[in-house]
Formats: C-alpha cells, sequence, structure tokens
C-alpha cells in the first residue's frame, strides 16, 4: 500500500494523528534544516511551530513553519486558520519574519490552490507550502528512513491493509448479491438500502472527517438527523429478528456518539460560518486544555465503538441473509 499521510488517523486515531503530524513534520524540518528549533506551546504559539534564524537580532529575518492538520478539505473555517496564524507570525514582535511556511497533510484540490496562490501573492512576505506530496517525499528519502520507520511501521501499515481489505470485500459482497429471490426479498432490500444508500459510503467518509477534524458543518448533523428519521421509521424494521438486533446494537451507539456531540460541538462566533467546533473554548484556554484532550480521547474511542458497531452490522448481516437464502 502506498504511503499516505491520511492514514495516521488509522493508526493513532482523532488527537493522536494531529500530534504524530507535528512532530513527524518537526523531525522532517530538523533534518532538512539542522539549526531549526521547535517552538514549545505555552498561551498560544505565536503562529510558530518551528523556526530558522536568531530571535535576538531583528535584523536578521528568520523562517517560520506552521502545522495545520487538515486532513478533509481546506474551506473558509480552514482558511482562516491559515490567514491568523500567518498574521500572527507576521506581527511577532520577537523575530523579523522573512519566510512563513504551512504544513498540511493533504495535496490543494484546483479551487483551494487558486485561493492559496492568490492570497500568498498579496503578503509582503515569502509564503510556501509543504503539502502531502512534499512530505511523502522527504519521508522516502534515505535520510528520513528512521522517522518513516517511527510513524508508518510495517505492522501499522499492515492493519491498513487489513482494514481496506475488508471495506472493500464488504462493498463487493453487496455488489454482487444486488439480485435476490423474489417474494421473500422485503429483508434483503432492506438491508441493501441501508448500507449502501441511507448509511454506506456517506457514513464512512463521516467517520474518516470525524476521526480527523474538530469541528462539523450543517451537512454532517443534518445527515445524522436523516438516518435517525429514516430509523425511527416503523416501515424500516426487519421481518427477522437477528437482523433488527445486530442493527439495534448500532442504533443505540450511533445516539450514544449523536448525544456526545450535541454536549461537546459549538456553533462558530464567526458571522456567515456554518460549523460546529469541539470545545472550542478549552483549546485556547490553557487551565482547560488537559479536560479539552481527555475529552477528545473518550471521543475518540466512541466513535471507533460506533465504527465497529457499524462493521458489526453489515459483516453479521450478510451472514444471517445468506444464512435464510436471502441472498
Amino acid at each position: 500500500m502506498t504511503l499516505a499521510i491520511r492514514n495516521l488517523q488509522l493508526i493513532y486515531g482523532v488527537a493522536g494523528a494531529r500530534e504524530a503530524f507535528e512532530g513527524m513534520c518537526s523531525m522532517l524540518i530538523k533534518n532538512e534544516y539542522p539549526n531549526a528549533h521547535a517552538i514549545r506551546v505555552f498561551k498560544g504559539d505565536g503562529g510558530v511551530d518551528q523556526t530558522i534564524g536568531d530571535w535576538n537580532n531583528n535584523a536578521s529575518p528568520v523562517t517560520v513553519f506552521q502545522q495545520k492538520y487538515f486532513i478533509d478539505k481546506v474551506a473558509e473555517a480552514q482558511k482562516s486558520q491559515i490567514r491568523e496564524s500567518y498574521r500572527t507570525a507576521a506581527n511577532n514582535k520577537n523575530f523579523t519574519l522573512d519566510t512563513w511556511i504551512i504544513c498540511l497533510p493533504i495535496n490543494l484540490a484546483t479551487d483551494e490552490k487558486s485561493w492559496f496562490d492568490k492570497w500568498k501573492s498579496r503578503q509582503p512576505h515569502t509564503i510556501e507550502l509543504w503539502d502531502e506530496l512534499k512530505l511523502t517525499v522527504l519521508l522516502l528519502q534515505a535520510k528520513n528512513q528512521a522517522i518513516k520507520e517511527q510513524f508508518f511501521r510495517e505492522e501499522y501499515l499492515h492493519q491498513i491493509r487489513e482494514i481496506y481489505n475488508t471495506i472493500m470485500e464488504i462493498a463487493a459482497n453487496l455488489r454482487r448479491n444486488t439480485t435476490v429471490r423474489r417474494g421473500r426479498d422485503y429483508d434483503a432490500q432492506l438491508f441493501q438500502k441501508l448500507t449502501r444508500d441511507i448509511l454506506g459510503s456517506k457514513l464512512l467518509d463521516l467517520f474518516d472527517f470525524l476521526f480527523t477534524e474538530t469541528y462539523m458543518n450543517d451537512d454532517h448533523f443534518h445527515y445524522i438527523a436523516e438516518y435517525r428519521r429514516w430509523a425511527n421509521d416503523p416501515s424500516n424494521e426487519f421481518i427477522l429478528p437477528a437482523l433488527n438486533n445486530l442493527r439495534r446494537k448500532f442504533d443505540e451507539q450511533f445516539i450514544k456518539l449523536r448525544s456526545f456531540m450535541g454536549a461537546n460541538y459549538f456553533p462558530s462566533d464567526l458571522p456567515g460560518d456554518n460549523c460546529f467546533f469541539f470545545q472550542p473554548d478549552a483549546k485556547s484556554n490553557p487551565k482547560r486544555e488537559r479536560f479539552f484532550r481527555q475529552r477528545l480521547d473518550e471521543y475518540d474511542a466512541m466513535l471507533k465503538e460506533t465504527r465497529d458497531a457499524y462493521y458489526a452490522f453489515v459483516r453479521e448481516g450478510m451472514i444471517t441473509l445468506r444464512e435464510h437464502g436471502l441472498i
């Protein structure tokens, strides 16, 4: 399997992937620039994760690195964070900024690159992007072999391959078994509709997003509400009790996850921003940082339990349908 920075989330979980990405970037930067220094976060990082140059001599401009773990996309919320981080570094009184470099775990889409290039062209400093391609090339260099092994051990990649192959097998089985026996097909059709149209890739995409980001938008909340409305419709009950029991286990876990989200996500203060952020006050309050990390760990565990419950429903549901000759 090709090395992919985004796979950090499968290895380390939500909070862990972000920390692993930052640690990996710091080591790659240090190997590339031996005189680089990391900045410990205390009451904000001043727009700096790592820096090259002397802070005691304002006549000697410095290079600043900033890492942002945006695994899904660079939308308005992420653009705002990029602008704010750069502005903070540019206005930092401790040094004179020359070059500002942002590290991202993804490659920019067409519209994102267009925005980034236009934005950086309007700034008075040199701005560079280390994207997924740049970071991957660095990881594959011989001098960075130890860093690659530390964050992407072979056993981790093996686990990712197993997860990927399991998902592909389930998808292939669903595609192969779209034809069911007439007169006995209600449960099979309902199962296929649920795992393909109602949940399916949309749910897996949602999990993928939630494992990496600490915000949600209106579309995410609408999708969750849409599924709950569908699940509460009595006509969407299976005839076979075994299938209903399997789905009930997933629904119970999904309800717990939804309740946790409702208690920990809060709307953005920015006008026109339709995003909800996970414990936003805790992230900027050093006294609540430990609480924030604990809640993220709890959230990470709940996401995994809900995802596993969905996988169990799909796998065991297929077995049940086969045992009854419905597929």
